[in-house]
């Protein structure tokens, strides 16, 4: 466990120089210029968290058990303040803004749903799903983003084990109440959809690829 908080560490303060992005990359030329510099903005941090880091550290981290493991012990919410608190950013989510809970199939395939703060803006994820086939080896990575606000539209998508976006149609809004039956009902149907996806590679009708489920090996 002691080598995964060090790889934890290691990646977030390496952020600034990865790709949070090319905004970052490209403030000292910007000023150089005689420009103002764009530097991130919580929204930056909060896509890239979702979208780059939470992927990368669930498909390059070698043991997938142990990640799972530690995410569920110590929350989400632990890899989202260490990435914040190590690049700067106001911690504008508290840990009660995160939930995580992880299931076991019978065929030992496990899924993490991660339930994320309320999206405030267009392509942030309101939840994903790290699925682990300890059979097979296959992890998926999936996300259910916001694409429309107002009369709210969302997407089901995910990233490959190389970084690539994959679009596998529309997802259901849930109700804000977790006691209303409709909301287990779709999260059920969902996480079935997800591991189908990882499992045989079958992705619903609408799917504009079907590239997830592979590996990050």
């Amino acid at each position: 466990m002691k080598k995964w908080i060090v790889l934890l560490l290691a990646v977030c303060l390496l952020l600034p120089c990865i790709a949070l992005g090319e905004t970052a990359a490209e403030a000292p030329a910007a000023v150089e210029n005689g420009e103002e510099a764009a530097l991130p903005t919580a929204y930056d941090a909060r896509y890239y968290f979702e979208q780059m880091l939470l992927p990368q550290l669930f498909y390059e981290y070698e043991d997938a058990y142990q990640f799972l493991g530690y995410l569920n012990e110590n929350g989400v919410f632990s890899v989202w303040d260490s990435f914040t608190g190590s690049n700067g950013f106001d911690r504008v989510y508290a840990r009660e803004d995160f939930a995580q809970n992880l299931y076991i199939e019978e065929d030992g395939t496990l899924t993490m749903l991660v339930n994320l703060p309320k999206p405030e803006d267009l392509l942030l994820c309101s939840r994903v799903y790290l699925c682990w086939n300890p059979n097979t080896g296959k992890r998926g990575y999936y996300t259910v983003e916001l694409i429309q606000s107002g009369d709210e539209k969302w997407s089901l998508g995910g990233r490959t084990g190389q970084g690539e976006p994959v679009n596998f149609g529309e997802a259901q809004a849930i109700p804000e109440d977790p006691d209303d039956p409709a909301y287990s009902e779709i999260l059920t149907a969902e996480m079935a959809k997800v591991q189908a996806i990882l499992n045989t590679g079958a992705a619903p009708e609408g799917t504009e690829t079907s590239a997830a489920g592979e590996t990050g090996n």
